[in-house]
């Protein structure tokens, strides 16, 4: 389960961060943890998937995030050290490292963020060959 599907789960059913993390007998911090995605979520709260089924909820529909491996994968298309992805993304190295090793959470804007810089890359090598 994705945090940010934790989160909407959560919303949809009407529930408070408070009340969830009362539920799985957790503290509110370790339940903002697993929804901002710096704790993993156990198997016991993806139980809460199930409630989905139970409860009528209006579709869900998921934000694409971007995750470790399309930063990864991003750096290994264009040949890039941590270091010079992050400059190009105006982040620090540390922080680029900390997102593809899953230690903090990628903000939301990143995949398109991505995307962009991908468009550019590519524009940028045709240039060079013509």
């Amino acid at each position: 389960m994705e945090p940010q599907e934790l989160k909407q789960i959560r919303e949809g059913i009407g529930w408070t961060i408070k009340h969830a993390a009362a539920q799985f007998h957790r503290p509110v911090a370790i339940w903002r943890n697993y929804e901002s995605g710096r704790t993993a979520i156990p198997w016991a709260v993806e139980e809460f998937m199930d409630m989905k089924a139970t409860i009528d909820l209006p579709k869900i529909k998921l934000e694409p995030r971007a995750t470790p491996a399309h930063l990864t994968a991003f750096r290994q298309a264009f040949h890039l050290t941590q270091e010079k992805a992050s400059a190009l993304l105006g982040v620090s190295r540390i922080t680029w490292n900390r997102w593809e090793r899953n230690q903090t959470a990628i903000p939301k804007h990143m995949l398109h963020t991505l995307r962009g810089m991908v468009a550019q890359l590519k524009s940028e090598q045709q240039e060079r060959k013509s």
